[in-house]
């Protein structure tokens, strides 16, 4: 039980700081971050940030980078 709480802790953990990287990353690479990207990157789960963090560098619109 203890064991399940602390790696639920982690994913969250790494998910937050994966977030932080996202927009970090938009923000820097198209400028400012319109609200519903936000709400996307708010959402998304992990996996799903790796893929966006990823993809960041190879599209030209940020629209891109959620498609």
């Amino acid at each position: 039980m203890k064991e399940e709480g602390i790696r639920i802790g982690e994913e969250r953990g790494k998910r937050t700081d994966r977030r932080e990287i996202v927009l970090d990353l938009l923000q820097e690479v198209f400028g400012s971050v319109p609200d519903p990207f936000h709400s996307r990157v708010a959402e998304a789960d992990l996996e799903t940030l790796k893929r966006w963090t990823r993809t960041i560098f190879l599209v030209t619109k940020i629209e891109d980078v959620f498609s």
